[in-house]
Formats: C-alpha cells, structure tokens, sequence
C-alpha cells in the first residue's frame, strides 16, 4: 500500500501546502509509520508523518521511534486528533466495525481532511502481500486496488476477505452489483464513474488467469505440442465453465 500511496499520490503530496499525512491506527508497533515516512521523504524531503493511536499505551510505546517533525505520534481517532492531512491511510483499522459504523467513519475522516485530502482505507494480510484499499475523497470512492500476485492464488474470491467494508458486505450470491454488462461498465468507465472503474477493475483481475491459460494454448499450438495444447483447451474450458456459472 506505501508503494501504491507514494506512486499513485505523490503529485497530490508534492503539491500539498501542509505535506501531513496520517497513519491511523498503526498497530502494537509504530513500524507502519517509520516505514510510510521514509518511503514518503523520497517522493517530498519535507513530509510529516503523523501515527495516530487511540490506546494511550501504544502511544508511548511507539515515542522511542519518533524523530520529529518528521515522524511523530499522538493519541486519535477518526476526527484525526484535529490535524487537517492530506492523506489519511487507514490500514486495518475498521475490520471490526459493522458496515454502518465503517462509512460513518469514512465520513467522519472526510470530513477532517485538507481540501484536497484523500483517505486511503482498506486490508491487508499479515505480510502486506494480499490486499484491497479503496481511495476517497470529498466527493465519494475514486477507485479500488486490489494487490497479490495472481499466480499464487487459488481462486480470485481470496480477494474478497480483504474488500473495503463498504464492499464486502454486497458479495453475496445472486446479488447484482450495479451494472453487470461489460458494455455497462465499459460506459461507465468513460463517464468517470468510481463504481464502474472499481467492477473494470475486478473484470481484469477475473481475466487475468484465464488470459494465460489461452497464451498457452497458443504458445503450445506453435510448439507443435498435440498432448499440452488438448489439457490446456480442457483447463481453459473448466475455468470458463466456472466463470459464466455453468455446471
């Protein structure tokens, strides 16, 4: 997420009048926030990173690591111990919270943000290696990232534990979500619309797999390999078969 945040929002930073960002809810330990700041000094020399805890005890714990201004750390919450930022993450943080009381979170630290803030807010697994944010500002969600290496995964549906709450609740069978036509989601694209870039988003992480089943039926056809190109045609049906719920 720090390599995302200081590619995708290092204009939104370097343009910033305050360079603050907040790190919410940084955990146990304040190794999240030393490490978002110094991946955030490459992009501006002058950013502040500020580690926020509700838990007075991890507040202290985490002063030895603090290295003002540069990297500090107080106790708050979701009004952002009244610091105006201009990125909030929030890695982590509303799990717990029911999916009410998660967008009045997202709306509360909205609310908090400089003008041209934006909240990054989303999960992760205990690595870093697997997650999903999705990116807001004063106007509602931007976009959604979803972040593994596909190879690894068994089935693209391991993504979903790691769905924004405002998300995870809607991933119900049967349940449609908005526009369900390509040619639907493809005009919303065009239109700029946050839902339909976040569902572009899915399709491409969907067809990721199948895309390299079919290469390798071509790559396989060129070799001139009768055996691997009928199991690859057998895999490419089976993924097909299970990807347009026949069966």
């Amino acid at each position: 997420m720090d390599n995302w945040i200081a590619a995708r929002l290092g204009p939104l930073l370097r343009g910033a009048a305050d360079p603050l960002v907040i790190d919410l809810g940084y955990g146990a330990t304040p190794i999240t926030a030393v490490e978002l700041a110094d991946r955030l000094a490459r992009v501006r020399a002058d950013v502040r990173v500020l580690g926020l805890e509700i838990d007075p005890d991890r507040v202290a714990a985490a002063q030895p690591a603090a290295d003002p201004p540069r990297l500090e750390f107080a106790r708050g919450g979701f009004e952002l111990a009244g610091r105006r930022p201009a990125i909030v993450r929030a890695a982590n943080v509303l799990r717990q919270y029911s999916e009410s009381d998660a967008l009045e979170a997202w709306a509360t630290m909205l609310a908090n943000l400089a003008p041209d803030g934006v909240l990054v807010e989303g999960t992760c697994d205990e690595l870093g290696r697997l997650g999903g944010w999705v990116l807001l500002d004063a106007t509602g969600a931007q976009s959604l990232t979803l972040a593994a290496r596909v190879e690894t995964l068994e089935r693209p549906a391991e993504l979903a534990e790691r769905l924004p709450k405002a998300l995870i609740h809607r991933n119900v069978r049967g349940e449609p979500v908005h526009e369900r036509t390509i040619r639907g989601v493809l005009a919303g694209v065009l239109a700029r619309e946050p839902t339909a870039l976040m569902q572009l988003g899915l399709m491409i992480l969907v067809a990721t797999p199948v895309a390299r089943v079919a290469f390798s039926v071509i790559g396989f056809a060129l070799e001139g390999d009768r055996l691997y190109v009928g199991l690859t045609l057998v895999v490419l049906a089976l993924l097909l078969l299970g990807l347009f719920g026949v069966g």
